[in-house]
């Protein structure tokens, strides 16, 4: 519960002047995770259980309500219209994260609070499952707050949530520099910062894996929309300012803008393309594995491959990754080990698994983007326009989104996980796409024999429950 704010950046200025928010927006994208962070909890009009606010929300631990069809946002004039009632920037809302429920004004809340009869609970499951139990976290805090409640390593760190907020006008310098010295000053800047995120989780995971994935989405993300700038180009006309600079930036956007970005440069493609993005991330993880090492620490890093499909593309980022490692070892005198792996989200990548397990020593479900591409649609348009009414209907048995399809997207799975081991009996397989905090999501990644499980650190305690019952549940049924 808090005030109403309609945007991110205003959200983060309440935060600091002492208030308490509730950020509202029509749907959140990465450029509002510092007002994400900043806000008690999240209510948009678009998305559903599975959209960007709804699983980053999740991940946070926070409360966050979404696809509020009734709700109507209005950016621009700060306020949300439920019919005949409007909520202006600055009013009192409470939002109740379970029941998908918005309340005007503010309500008596108690806080949650974990019985001993849940520790004795999850000691009993910890002793009867087969399966990991990692968390999904991007900074210290939920690290630390995954391991509070019981997580066994980190299974993805989302490196895209570093590069936000203040640092976005740093990533936006790298992108569109017009020279190799100028983005080599801003790649080194973001270097340092890098290595203090990852120092950051490696030692609130002290001697557990932290898998980090190096940077996945398109860069257009990290740029603003050419409607944006034609948008301060109106503004400034209207008070007769000149508009030259965003002539000339709307010009620089244009070249980065894609069809559909999410299938375009992004991921190992990106790392391929703009070779400096990755080599800087790989130098300041290694960098900080080093430094942990050299104060007695137990840092055991692992870098994960984006949306590799292509055995060449695995073998060419491993090559890359192994030369920095053997450099610092060289410099610094010291003996590292960083296993490679890569996340298996696109089907082909599921199909010639055996043919990537050869370079690979883990394989990490992607599995939002496994089903996505599985299926030809898009989750927050499909969440949006016809999901829901597809389970309602039955045309779909559950939300492919919620609990893996296992006819097919599972298939997908079962096929990777057999001919990865096939080629390569010592590959660590695990799952680290939301459906990792799903019950029988679960049980089927018990089944097809995967090695663990990674969830929004809030969901591990679920986890650990429902992996029990999955061993549970394999056991009642051989006898």
């Amino acid at each position: 519960q808090g005030i109403a704010v309609f945007d991110a950046a205003r959200a983060v200025e309440a935060r600091a002047a002492g208030k308490v928010v509730v950020l509202i927006r029509p749907e959140t994208t990465p450029d509002d995770i510092d007002g994400m962070h900043a806000a008690e909890g999240i209510l948009t009009s678009q998305g559903g259980k599975t959209s960007h606010a709804a699983v980053v929300a999740r991940g946070m631990g926070k409360p966050a309500v979404t696809a509020v069809s009734a709700m109507s946002v209005d950016v621009a004039g700060r306020k949300a219209i439920f019919g005949d009632f409007t909520l202006e920037e600055g009013d009192q809302v409470t939002i109740d994260g379970t029941t998908g429920t918005a309340y005007a004004g503010l309500l008596q809340v108690v806080q949650p609070r974990a019985t001993p009869e849940l520790a004795t609970l999850l000691e009993w499951a910890d002793g009867i499952r087969t399966l990991g139990v990692w968390a999904n976290a991007d900074t210290p805090e939920d690290a630390a707050t995954a391991r509070e409640n019981g997580a066994e390593g980190i299974g993805l760190a989302r490196t895209e949530h570093m590069f936000m907020g203040e640092r976005l006008e740093i990533v936006q310098r790298v992108i569109l520099a017009e020279s190799e010295d100028v983005r080599a000053d801003a790649l080194l800047e973001l270097r340092d910062m890098q290595k203090a995120d990852f120092s950051g989780l490696l030692e609130a995971m002290d001697g557990l894996p932290v898998i980090v994935r190096l940077l996945d989405p398109p860069l257009h993300e990290f740029l603003p929309s050419r409607h944006e700038i034609k948008d301060q180009m109106i503004a400034r006309l209207r008070v007769g300012e000149p508009t030259d600079d965003l002539e000339e930036l709307e010009a620089k956007v244009r070249v980065w803008e894609e069809d559909n970005p999410m299938l375009g440069l992004r991921g190992v493609r990106l790392g391929l393309m703009m070779p400096g993005l990755y080599e800087m991330q790989v130098r300041a993880a290694i960098d900080a594995v080093v430094d942990r090492l050299e104060v007695g620490g137990d840092p055991q890093l692992e870098l994960m491959i984006p949306l590799v499909s292509l055995s060449e593309e695995l073998v060419r980022m491993r090559e890359m990754i192994t030369k920095i490692i053997l450099e610092t070892e060289a410099a610094r005198q010291i003996k590292i080990h960083v296993p490679i792996g890569t996340m298996i989200e696109i089907p082909r990548a599921a199909l010639t698994a055996g043919k990537l397990a050869g370079f690979a020593d883990f394989f990490s479900f992607g599995t939002n983007d496994l089903t996505q591409m599985t299926f030809g649609l898009s989750r927050d348009d499909a969440e949006g326009l016809f999901l829901r009414d597809y389970v309602e209907r039955q045309i779909m048995g559950v939300d492919v989104f919620q609990t893996i399809d296992s006819k097919g997207v599972g298939q997908l799975i079962r096929m990777a996980v057999t001919n990865g081991r096939e080629a390569n009996p010592r590959l660590t397989i695990g799952v680290c796409g939301e459906h990792g905090g799903d019950p029988a999501s679960i049980a089927f990644c018990r089944e097809v024999g995967l090695d663990y499980v990674s969830c929004s650190p809030p969901r591990v305690h679920v986890a650990r429950l429902a992996a029990a019952q999955a061993e549970l549940s394999e056991i009642t049924r051989d006898v």
